[in-house]
């Protein structure tokens, strides 16, 4: 059995939606990469949402307890 990865994605911001084809082919390519060391017989699911400052403080609010703008979140289900 190979390595299955599932991406999903996310756009919550007029910003992003002209620039996700290219984030889509900069992902799919990433994870081809083998020294990315995933194991074959496991599933992975990569969320990625992309969102304005406004979102991303309310979540960084609610999730980190930081009530600023950043640019990247990052969540690990284990």
């Amino acid at each position: 059995m190979n390595k299955k990865i599932q991406i999903n994605f996310f756009c919550k911001s007029n910003y992003w939606s002209r620039r996700m084809i290219k984030i889509r082919e900069i992902t799919q390519s990433v994870i081809k990469i083998d020294a990315l060391n995933f194991k074959k017989n496991n599933f992975y699911a990569l969320n990625l949402v992309f969102v304005d400052d406004k979102n991303i403080r309310k979540i960084n609010k609610k999730k980190k307890k930081k009530n600023k703008t950043t640019d990247v979140l990052t969540f690990i289900n284990s």
